[in-house]
């Protein structure tokens, strides 16, 4: 797996600074049945990139063609549209979590006062 790591990761980086899908294959000087296929598409949603999609075939067993790629590149919109869904949900249930924390530590120092009034109350009676 290291191998095939390293022998694409230039493809890798390509496709962070491109944003944009491409279909690749390699080694160049191999006949097409000893190549590796290889199509990386961007997760990119509102200008961020979270991470890439990769899928990979050996010669042997097929190639991939710009179909494939086309319909990786949707895939990959529609998968970086759900991750950024995701994390604006999270942070919705975080700045939720926190404002019901503050509201019951509010809450707990109102009856704090009102047993305070009332043993004073009882006091003056």
């Amino acid at each position: 797996m290291c191998s095939l790591l390293q022998a694409i990761t230039p493809w890798l980086r390509h496709a962070r600074r491109a944003r944009t899908a491409k279909l690749r294959r390699g080694p160049k000087t191999a006949a097409p049945i000893d190549q590796r296929w290889c199509l990386i598409a961007p997760l990119v949603a509102q200008r961020k990139l979270p991470g890439l999609l990769d899928a990979d075939i050996d010669g042997a067993c097929g190639r991939f063609v710009v179909a494939d790629r086309n319909r990786l590149a949707m895939l990959a919109r529609q998968a970086a549209v759900a991750l950024a869904n995701i994390q604006v949900h999270e942070g919705r249930e975080c700045e939720v979590a926190a404002r019901t924390a503050g509201l019951e530590q509010r809450a707990n120092e109102l009856d704090l006062i009102n047993s305070v009034q009332a043993g004073l109350a009882s006091r003056l009676e």
